[in-house]
């Protein structure tokens, strides 16, 4: 797939060097010189990503890149600058919510990679758009895939190659609404995406109840349920495990939306549960969530994990965050790990945990000791 992308920045030269390094991969260029010269390209061009500098004369890159996003969300934002105040940086990660942030000089071969993962991400969430406007669902459906629900489990490993948890995952095996991405799709309102939640908390709770090796679950959460009635409260079936079970915030909604988020993560803390950012290294939701949460645990995304023993970037990228995760006292995961070569690279990287293919696939609930409810 051809990716279309736009280069903006206001010295010509350097977008005709980015032309000539850009030329070997599978990319159609278009280029701007200033933030406004862009948004008029975009107005006439399709576009699946923008590679923006910061420093520019009349409009920053920073404040061209959030009009990109309100005028078009679904298309992926890059900052490649050479220098930017800590105050721009933010407003580009924050605000604008960039995809990558590069600093310059940056290889051909970085900059290429960093354009083809967001491309991959921009067709995904297209994909996932198409198919909620493609496919329309009614209450009836919903509630009865929601029956439907299996919760299946994948092992994560420690160094030493011993399940050290395991993540409960959704399954659901209606006619329509037959994959997780469907079902969600069709939680058309906060309260049915709780209602998703809901069933889950309630199956794993029930599961963990009747017979669980004393290993800790991990268990997906959409952010809207931090706004949940019925979790922050004292009925849920859930609570009687909390000290057990690791929160796994996933990246379906922005935390900045809402209210309280400190407030809730706090009370579910009190209770005695953990709480995991999912997807770190996906784009701007991982970076500007990870102040949020200050999670007890991240998990490296797929993005970063795959082919990381012969991606020198990534590699950097995963040992730099794996040294702050340590300062803070955060253990680390990396998910998606399909070969022999990644598993190393990842252990010589100083990685805690390991989950993927590879080490084993979801499958019913392993079987252990009673675990009895507090």
């Amino acid at each position: 797939m051809t990716i279309r992308v736009l280069l903006v920045d206001d010295e010509p030269e350097v977008t005709a060097a980015l032309r000539v390094v850009l030329r070997p991969y599978d990319l159609e260029i278009a280029t701007a010189s200033s933030g406004q010269e862009g948004l008029r390209v975009l107005d006439s061009l399709p576009i699946d990503v923008v590679v923006s500098d910061e420093q520019m004369i009349g409009m920053p890159g920073s404040e061209f890149l959030i009009e990109v996003r309100k005028r078009y969300p679904d298309i992926a934002r890059i900052v490649l600058t050479g220098r930017a105040t800590m105050d721009e940086t933010l407003t580009a990660i924050n605000e604008a919510e960039v995809f990558r942030y590069l600093r310059k000089p940056s290889s051909a071969v970085e900059l290429a990679q960093s354009i083809e993962d967001a491309a991959e991400t921009v067709e995904a969430t297209r994909r996932r758009m198409a198919a909620t406007r493609d496919t329309e669902f009614d209450t009836q459906e919903f509630e009865e895939a929601l029956e439907t629900i299996e919760m299946w489990y994948q092992p994560l490993f420690d160094r030493q190659g011993e399940p050290a948890a395991y993540e409960a995952l959704l399954r659901t095996f209606h006619t329509k609404l037959s994959n997780p991405d469907l079902l969600i799709a069709a939680a058309t309102s906060d309260e049915k995406k709780a209602q998703i939640d809901r069933t889950v908390r309630t199956l794993v709770a029930s599961q963990i109840s009747t017979g669980w090796p004393t290993t800790r679950v991990f268990i997906n959460l959409l952010p809207e349920s931090l706004e949940d009635p019925v979790l922050l409260g004292d009925d849920d079936p859930l609570h009687a495990h909390a000290d057990q079970v690791t929160l796994e915030i996933t990246e379906r909604a922005s935390l900045s939306d809402m209210d309280d988020v400190e407030g809730a993560l706090a009370s579910l803390r009190q209770r005695g549960y953990r709480v995991a950012l999912d997807d770190l290294g996906a784009g701007y939701a991982g970076l500007t969530s990870f102040s949020a949460l200050e999670p007890d645990v991240v998990k490296f995304d797929l993005e970063l994990v795959r082919g990381i023993d012969s991606r020198p970037w990534s590699a950097r990228l995963v040992e730099s965050m794996v040294g702050v995760c340590r300062q803070e006292g955060v253990m680390t995961v990396a998910e998606g790990i399909e070969t022999a070569e990644e598993l190393e690279a990842l252990k010589d990287l100083g990685v805690d945990l390991f989950q993927g293919y590879l080490l084993g696939k979801p499958g019913p609930p392993p079987v252990g000791e009673v675990v009895q409810a507090a």
